[in-house]
């Protein structure tokens, strides 16, 4: 089992993820409607939205968790962008499919005398995994010399070159994705300045290793605008970054876009030093071969965990792809779409597993009609994080009557929030409350900026609608 502070302790800053980030979205903007509420819920619920003052679309369903009956609804058959809302169908469909004790296995084969690092897309392998995929090697008697030509094998997944096109090109969140994946796919870039100039290091860190890695490189550049560049160079990443924006020191993740390479080379400099010298690396698709050592990842069911808890799109789109053996995106999207219709997906359209792309689109009543489905079975809402309640100044509440398990969706000003909870009484309630201004969100992106001007103020604005919406409910409908 992996637990919480064992996945923190290898992972966590792998998680460092740019605010924000996820996808721009477009969407036709009717006005709202209440569809039915008790008690002036309607009018309630129009003073809230008029207090947030969000602009764009607001849309919200609430319902009976046991009996499925309509609570209450505002706008609820406008197809919005659900964001990271999105992994909550995604973690159904993985479930389904694979089975929650499927594990993902990282293998090191000799196939007909090759050497071959053989991946299983596991999307949680880390630099501390291979190390230990090196360490067994050796135990099990892998020669320190003779390996004149060395290959990996990412072909267990389509490669993809990154998850969303329309994103920034330094964006982490949006990285490359194969059979073959290492440490979400992104590279770690400091920078310390020393006199007038900076030292600068590209590695493949975790809490315990950094192996530095030459396939991706960084060059610091006297410009102002954009704060950074990249293309690629047969084999080579190659990044610049503008002198400007850098500070005395610091650093940051960035994307991967060729992981096969990138796990190889990192595997390649983990065997010398554990004094086993490979050859150079290549691609080669791989027979079984014979298994020399393997790492086998956690079950699903913690991966799901994690992919909730995090929102880690690489995690998402890798489990989507597993489960449906597509060979692109929009593809697995549908297979995951028409799997879904018996928990009540039907016009919801489906672009990706995380919630990325600008395409992915699903109403407040259909998100809220999956949950519903969902509920019988108990399958969603242990793996939800605890959203706590919190007054006007965003302080959490201790002992709150009402208790919130849900999955957050956040992009520059789309906030939204899907799950159950709990009221006085034993009620549960399912939810899905979505709110977002597209047209402020295009402008956002268009400054290719981490954290656009006025962002955090309307993200902190839509957040305080959510929970005054959830604490007037759990009054409201309480058993």
């Amino acid at each position: 089992m992996i637990s919480r502070r064992a996945f923190l302790a290898s992972s966590a800053a792998l998680l460092a993820s740019g605010a924000y980030a996820e996808a721009p979205t477009t969407s036709l903007i009717p006005p709202p409607r209440p569809e039915r509420g008790k008690g002036g819920a309607a009018t309630a619920a129009d003073a809230l939205i008029r207090t947030a003052n969000l602009g764009g679309e607001v849309g919200y369903f609430v319902a009976d968790a046991k009996t499925g009956d309509l609570l209450e609804a505002y706008n609820p058959n406008t197809p919005l962008a659900p964001a990271s809302v999105t992994k909550v169908l995604t973690a159904l469909f993985a479930l389904d499919s694979l089975g929650p004790d499927h594990r993902f296995k990282t293998q090191l084969i000799d196939d007909a005398g090759r050497l071959v690092l053989k991946g299983g897309g596991d999307p949680m392998l880390n630099t501390d995994h291979l190390a230990e995929l090196v360490k067994r090697a050796k135990a099990a008697g892998l020669s320190a010399t003779g390996h004149d030509r060395f290959y990996y094998d990412d072909s267990a997944l389509p490669w993809l070159y990154e998850i969303d096109q329309s994103q920034a090109v330094h964006f982490n969140y949006n990285p490359s994705i194969s059979g073959l994946n290492l440490n979400f796919n992104q590279v770690y870039f400091q920078w310390q300045q020393a006199g007038g100039d900076y030292s600068v290091t590209m590695d493949a860190r975790t809490e315990k290793l950094r192996p530095t890695v030459q396939m991706t490189q960084m060059s610091i550049s006297n410009r102002d605008r954009p704060v950074y560049e990249f293309r690629q160079d047969g084999a080579t990443e190659i990044w610049s970054v503008a002198r400007s924006a850098l500070g005395k020191g610091g650093g940051r993740w960035l994307p991967v876009r060729q992981s096969g390479p990138y796990t190889a080379e990192v595997f390649q400099r983990l065997a010398r030093a554990e004094g086993i010298e490979l050859g150079p690396f290549a691609a080669r698709k791989s027979g079984a071969g014979r298994v020399i050592a393997e790492w086998q990842s956690a079950p699903l069911s913690e991966i799901i965990d994690v992919m909730l808890e995090y929102s880690v799109n690489i995690i998402a789109e890798v489990v989507g792809l597993t489960a449906s053996r597509a060979q692109t995106l929009t593809a697995s999207a549908e297979v995951m779409r028409r799997t879904l219709s018996g928990y009540g997906v039907r016009s919801a359209l489906l672009a990706d597993h995380s919630g990325l792309s600008s395409e992915t689109r699903i109403s407040v009543r259909e998100m809220t009609e999956v949950l519903l489905a969902a509920a019988p079975r108990g399958a969603l809402k242990p793996l939800m994080k605890s959203i706590p309640m919190r007054d006007a100044n965003g302080k959490a509440i201790k002992n709150h009557p009402v208790s919130v398990f849900a999955k957050s969706g956040t992009l520059n000003f789309v906030s939204n929030l899907a799950g159950y909870a709990d009221v006085p009484g034993g009620r549960t309630l399912a939810f899905a409350i979505f709110a977002g201004d597209l047209d402020r969100r295009a402008a956002a992106n268009a400054t290719g900026d981490d954290i656009p001007q006025g962002v955090s103020a309307w993200t902190k604005r839509a957040r305080q609608l959510q929970n005054d919406l959830i604490d007037r409910w759990g009054k409201l409908y309480a058993a």
